[in-house]
């Protein structure tokens, strides 16, 4: 299906959508680093879920985690390895993972600078791997 724009129409898109843009630019903005989630599935997983709370990190990493591929496993260790889970050779059932990220948003009055770290506890039982996250913003 083909839309027809008249010349009315046309001649508004034409200013309108530069004014969108330019304001969307003026105030606030906003830069994350994200280096210190690391370049693991886990790491590149957390830039979409960090900073949308626990509940959130929870449920993503928990759909990364609870596939057949890693759950057929009878060790489950090695799989969550390859993710980005470090697994303690003694604690057979616990893999964790720790990261951050830190973010500085700016508007026309303040900055501000602040730190988003990230504590993932994986719980490795028969049929199943429990996520636990724990997040803490610190600002510097």
């Amino acid at each position: 299906m083909k839309y027809n724009l008249g010349n009315t129409q046309a001649k508004y898109l034409k200013y309108i959508l530069p004014l969108v843009l330019t304001a969307c630019a003026i105030d606030p903005a906003a830069s994350d680093n994200y280096v210190g989630l690391g370049t693991s599935p886990i790491g590149k997983r957390l830039r979409f879920s960090l900073f949308l709370g626990e509940s959130m990190v929870d449920e993503s990493i928990s759909n990364m985690v609870n596939i057949p591929q890693v759950l057929s496993q009878t060790d489950k260790r090695p799989p969550l390895e390859k993710l980005g889970f470090k697994c303690d050779q003694e604690r057979t059932v616990i893999c964790t993972y720790d990261g951050s990220a830190t973010s500085v948003i700016t508007d026309r009055n303040r900055t501000e600078s602040f730190k988003t770290s990230v504590h993932i506890e994986a719980f490795i039982e028969k049929n199943v791997v429990k996520v636990r996250s724990k997040i803490i913003k610190t600002n510097f």
